[in-house]
């Protein structure tokens, strides 16, 4: 397995071995380690391995549906969960010389949010598997602990107005407001100490992409970008990690910009948290010596960007 790790870094020897342990009776599982293994070789630079990536990845696809079309065990439940998660990982991955070296929000491409989809799947198996949850021996590295916290890291009320979010936290998928579950869910994240101990944390969040939700971000509904945006700027405060960096400090860029040049006021007030983590600020200020740091739609607004720069 290469250098840094599946999802955590550079995970506890614990954590590790137990995953490659479970590879061992898994094929999904081993075809997933294999695939990001190729992955990350790739994105080093090692173009031999592309092939061996699609193939591994393809081959995980299919031994995961057919893992889950039957009645799951207690002993495939850390399996499926880790696999599901490395599945997200290979999506969401993106690097600039691939064809999504734009962020999607600019692009017209039918597939521009497929890696967006392909993360509400962590939902349907952590539901399937609950059941065996108490008994797992990786899930740790998953749980929230609710005394990790940074000051400040919260969401202001106006935030919850917004959304119109007014009802505590219930049953998941069941609350007809689209924002319900994944406001609740960001909420608990927020306060979380940021670094790369609380990546498999930010995880949750995939569990709460519902397709309503997906539609939303589809139609550049402001709300759900919002959210979405304060996710990548968890993503962001992780650190130097391959498989995510370029992908939420870029897309956290772009929505930021979005919103700054199409929302309202209680929008931008809002954007705070994730401009200074993706440092929009300091990318307008670079439009006037290197104006190709953004698209071209933002570049023709930037001079009514100049607000922002008060922040800091």
């Amino acid at each position: 397995m290469t250098s840094n790790g599946l999802l955590m870094g550079a995970e506890p020897i614990k954590y590790h071995r137990r995953v490659l342990s479970l590879a061992q009776d898994h094929p999904y599982l081993l075809h997933a380690q294999l695939a990001i293994a190729a992955l990350h070789l790739t994105t080093s630079g090692v173009k031999l391995y592309e092939k061996a990536r699609l193939y591994n990845l393809s081959r995980t696809l299919q031994e995961y549906q057919k893992a889950i079309a039957k009645p799951i065990a207690r002993q495939d439940s850390d399996p499926l969960v880790m696999t599901s998660m490395m599945i997200n990982m290979l999506y969401f991955h993106c690097d600039d010389s691939s064809d999504e070296s734009e962020p999607w929000l600019w692009s017209k491409s039918p597939q521009r949010l497929s890696w967006l989809s392909v993360q509400q799947g962590m939902g349907a198996i952590l539901s399937q598997t609950r059941p065996h949850h108490c008994e797992s021996g990786l899930l740790s590295n998953f749980h929230i602990v609710p005394h990790r916290v940074t000051q400040g890291r919260r969401l202001h009320p106006s935030f919850w107005t917004l959304c119109n979010v007014t009802h505590p936290v219930g049953p998941r998928g069941v609350h007809p407001n689209p924002y319900h579950d994944i406001l609740h869910c960001l909420e608990v994240l927020m306060p979380l100490e940021p670094g790369i101990k609380s990546l498999m944390k930010y995880m949750h969040f995939c569990g709460r992409i519902y397709p309503s939700f997906i539609s939303l971000v589809e139609n550049e509904d402001y709300r759900a970008l919002l959210i979405l945006s304060y996710w990548f700027a968890l993503l962001i405060g992780v650190g130097d990690l391959w498989w995510c960096k370029l992908r939420a400090k870029r897309d956290c860029l772009a929505i930021c910009a979005y919103l700054d040049l199409e929302g309202n006021e209680t929008i931008r007030d809002l954007l705070e948290f994730p401009a200074t983590s993706c440092e929009y600020a300091r990318q307008i200020q670079d439009l006037e010596e290197s104006p190709v740091l953004l698209p071209m739609a933002v570049q023709a607004h930037c001079i009514d960007l100049s607000p922002w720069l008060d922040w800091f």
